[in-house]
């Protein structure tokens, strides 16, 4: 355990910010170094954005893959030196999602004859913004496997039941500049965009509701733009969403939705990204097996949670490969106090590592 927590302890440190593809390059190659022994290794990229792929066998297809992304977001230059306190690990990426990484190594120092098993690592440095140059580049290499274990898009101690959907868009309104002083010689875009935003809103939840869980679609306005001078009337104003919607709610009903409200109101919207809802098969052997380990392991079972965010889940589920979601405890991912469980990462090792010695 103790080796582990060094481990994670110095990708902690490592900055490996999204945009720093440099540093993402170079704690990959590390990692290949601790596999290249015993697994059939590769560092591949697209656009720049590096990944490690390694195999007991020499195969695109090995029966599981174990996957992570390396990558982090920004934060202060405290949030990178480790800490240690009250049986937690406090960092930059220590839940999201270097205790897994540390988790995979572990497993590859203890497991003995590990040839005589068929899986893979799989560890890429986009997943913070959007997973494109990296999972779903690997897939698009035909990049397969029975199932996939992603330590990643849930709470602790918990294993996804289904993740909600996101699209990104940009909402641009058009107007008419003129001199403040004689606003009816023109038409005010940031005011056109504003009612917009206003009904858009009123079909989503932003705020505190009720539902504990929160399961319904929600929006936030993550952006806006408009406007040069106090004193005159904007011709153009531009709002970035981000739009979250439940399974229940499918694409083409939240993609209609929007556009019709943005006609009404002769908006026009731009797709940035948009990435699907995935629902869990707990009817798969392999997902069932997990559960009943970690029952067995520490005498709990699994909470079955819905997901509010996205992950590479989304591409594996496309090409029609199951996904299994849990992480131990921790939370705090994207602040400034992120943390993991030490005592429950230890438990959850135990029980990823009896998983996979008895399916691969």
């Amino acid at each position: 355990m103790k080796r582990m927590i060094q481990t994670l302890k110095y990708l902690i440190r490592q900055k490996t910010i999204t945009e720093d593809k440099t540093k993402n390059h170079e704690v990959l190659k590390w990692i290949e170094k601790k596999l290249v022994s015993k697994f059939q290794t590769k560092i591949l990229h697209k656009k720049g954005f590096y990944s490690l792929i390694a195999t007991t066998q020499k195969t695109k297809h090995p029966k599981v893959w174990l996957a992570a992304h390396l990558d982090v977001v920004p934060g202060s230059n405290e949030i990178f030196i480790p800490k240690e306190e009250k049986g937690k690990i406090i960092g930059r990426g220590a839940f999201d999602m270097k205790f897994a990484i540390a988790c995979f190594l572990k497993l590859v120092e203890e497991i003995k004859d590990i040839q005589a098993y068929n899986f893979g690592i799989m560890v890429t440095s986009d997943e913070e913004i959007g997973g494109q140059n990296g999972v779903k580049f690997l897939l698009n290499e035909q990049y397969r496997s029975e199932l996939v274990f992603l330590p990643d898009g849930c709470t602790g101690e918990s294993i996804e039941r289904e993740a909600k959907g996101v699209w990104h868009i940009e909402a641009e309104a058009r107007g008419v500049s003129t001199h403040a002083s004689r606003p009816w010689a023109g038409k005010n875009a940031i005011q056109k965009l504003i009612h917009f935003l206003y009904e858009l809103e009123k079909h989503t939840r932003s705020e505190s509701c009720e539902d504990k869980i929160h399961h319904h679609n929600t929006l936030n306005i993550g952006k806006i733009r408009g406007g040069e001078a106090i004193n005159k009337v904007p011709h153009k104003a531009v709002a970035e969403l981000d739009i979250r919607h439940i399974p229940e709610t499918s694409e083409k009903e939240i993609k209609t939705l929007v556009r019709k409200i943005a006609k009404k109101h002769r908006v026009e919207i731009r797709e940035i990204v948009y990435a699907r809802p995935t629902i869990t098969n707990f009817e798969d052997t392999k997902i069932k097996l997990y559960e009943k380990i970690y029952k067995e392991q520490t005498g709990k079972r699994l909470k079955r949670t819905l997901s509010h965010g996205s992950s590479d889940a989304r591409f594996f589920h496309e090409k029609g490969i199951p996904v299994i979601l849990a992480q131990p405890k921790g939370g705090g991912h994207h602040t400034e106090y992120e943390w993991v469980d030490i005592q429950g990462l230890e438990s959850y090792y135990q029980v990823l590592k009896k998983w996979l010695l008895t399916i691969s």
